[in-house]
């Protein structure tokens, strides 16, 4: 597997939309660390796309941070 270098920050706008298509294999098929903060993850409202998001999340596709 390729090494990921790139570092995307997620805007929560992107992000429910790749979430609402059920699409994020195409968000993270590039070779990039996303990073979404927490904040970001608040606004995702919807429990399934959020339980998408946290699975994500678990499995090392996304990188959650705090900026407090």
């Amino acid at each position: 597997m390729k090494e990921k270098k790139d570092i995307v920050v997620v805007d929560a706008n992107i992000l429910i939309n790749f979430l609402k298509i059920n699409r994020l294999d195409l968000l993270i098929a590039h070779s990039s660390k996303y990073i979404i903060t927490d904040h970001v993850f608040e606004e995702v409202s919807n429990l399934n796309q959020r339980n998408i998001l946290m699975r994500s999340i678990s499995e090392g596709e996304f990188i959650q941070v705090s900026l407090v």
